[in-house]
């Protein structure tokens, strides 16, 4: 027996509850107006995703987080294999970190943003200034998460863009 409003999303268990309301194939958070796919999303796509962290278990970590989401994943250690990768295949989404030795991710950002690559670049940072945000943004990023991250968040930008 399913019961949709209770365990349907990738939402943790504190999260789920009063301020969830059940529409269509979403949840949305009534307190944050923020929509949520629900699990049972057939319909997608295979998403190609490319991660960019310089830090093994970071990239380790989001690539679990993704694991849910009808993917395939790809891993960058720095800027240089990221710009590489995406010129020989486009990927369809990049979480891009910014703090990464040699050709760091706002350096990425210039080189592919403004609109200038057919993949969406979204920046997971720790670095939570609304300067970097504004600026990372000007150079053609989709979104800018901050670490620590919600794993539904990162879900819920996945299958946003497999849509």
């Amino acid at each position: 027996m399913s019961d949709r409003s209770a365990g349907c999303c990738d939402l943790p268990s504190k999260r789920r509850g009063i301020g969830f309301q059940p529409v269509g194939d979403f949840l949305i958070d009534i307190g944050r107006l923020e929509a949520y796919p629900t699990a049972d999303d057939t319909n997608m796509m295979t998403l190609r995703i490319l991660i960019v962290d310089d830090d093994r278990p970071a990239r380790f970590a989001m690539a679990k987080a993704l694991q849910q989401v009808e993917c395939q994943i790809t891993e960058a250690v720095d800027g240089r294999a990221a710009l590489e990768t995406i010129r020989n295949d486009i990927p369809d989404l990049v979480f891009l970190d910014l703090a990464m030795p040699g050709i760091d991710g706002q350096s990425v950002l210039s080189e592919l943003g403004g609109g200038r690559s057919r993949c969406e670049i979204v920046v997971v940072t720790a670095n939570d200034s609304i300067a970097s945000a504004v600026d990372c943004m000007k150079l053609g990023a989709a979104d800018y998460v901050t670490k620590p991250y919600e794993v539904a968040h990162l879900r819920a930008i996945a299958r946003r863009t497999a849509r």
